[in-house]
């Protein structure tokens, strides 16, 4: 992807000694000779620099860094990037960050390493609420309340309601129901409505509330054999709120919980990422802790 932030990277990478030669190779030049290097090579031995060690201002480095993800899509630079943004109360690297965020989840394809950071760590916890509000929820509030609602049925709002609506599964049931409702008046986005709702009754750190979630199913105009549908409507109806309290009507379809991940084929690329992640950090050893995120993931629900 080639953005203008894309362009900030390239020089930054050339600057390196770095640049690319084709879809997913990089050459580098070192007094050794020349090596070729892959998009994760690439984004493995640059972002924790381009991030924190770079002597540009901070919004720069927040949006060189985003021009990394654009070029690499790898999550290793997501690591790096929110764990700088977390650690900043600067207004405006923050709101570069969420610009940044915004604006990639409005194409047609969003990078699958930005929906997993924001599922796996903004979405979860005490960040979540300002997260939701950032990527969709404050403007869905400022269309509601200029009775505009109509403006999320296409385009590239639509777009990025559809995609962090469905990404939505582990954000509080509070911060989200309102948003909820509002999407559920927008025919276009009932199917991101409903794999919202089922990604809140699958997810280990999901949240619904079985009786405005049974509501709000009600109001959907999808086709009867719409998948998970069936399924969700039983599982509310007897006042379940989660997978893991009665997962009997799923019996018959076990994959569904990673259909609300978003297919089999990312749920395995999520694996390995995680697992590749996992071993680079092992071998970067006490560097890796200066921007690791403590703890496990809490429910502030």
């Amino acid at each position: 992807m080639r953005t203008r932030d894309a362009d900030l990277a390239l020089r930054w990478l050339a600057e390196a000694g770095i640049t690319p030669v084709g879809p997913g190779r990089w050459l580098v030049s070192e007094p050794s000779g020349v090596t070729e290097m892959s998009n994760d090579d690439v984004a493995f031995a640059c972002a924790y620099t381009m991030v924190f060690d770079d002597q540009s201002d901070p919004v720069r480095r927040v949006r060189t860094a985003m021009g990394l993800l654009d070029l690499t899509g790898e999550f290793e630079v997501m690591t790096h990037l929110n764990a700088y943004v977390l650690d900043h109360d600067d207004p405006a690297v923050i709101d570069a960050f969420w610009a940044g965020c915004r604006a990639r989840m409005e194409v047609a394809d969003p990078i699958e390493n930005l929906r997993l950071s924001l599922r796996t760590y903004w979405f979860l916890g005490d960040t979540s609420t300002a997260a939701f509000a950032a990527m969709i929820g404050d403007d869905v509030r400022r269309l509601a309340a200029a009775d505009r609602l109509p403006q999320l049925a296409h385009g590239p709002l639509h777009r990025r309601a559809r995609h962090v609506l469905e990404d939505s599964g582990t954000v509080c049931w509070a911060d989200k129901h309102d948003i909820l409702r509002a999407a559920a008046t927008v025919v276009e986005l009932h199917p991101a409505v409903l794999h919202a709702l089922l990604a809140g009754y699958h997810a280990v750190y999901g949240d619904l509330q079985p009786a405005d979630a049974l509501t709000l199913l009600e109001q959907l105009h999808l086709p009867a054999d719409a998948e998970g549908l069936a399924q969700l409507r039983t599982a509310l109806r007897k006042g379940t709120k989660s997978h893991y309290d009665d997962p009997s009507p799923w019996s018959e379809s076990p994959m569904l919980v990673v259909w609300c991940l978003g297919g089999g084929g990312f749920a395995r690329k999520v694996c390995r990422q995680l697992r590749s992640v996992g071993q680079r950090w092992a071998a970067r050893g006490a560097s890796g802790d200066r921007v690791a995120r403590s703890g496990t993931p809490k429910s502030s629900c």
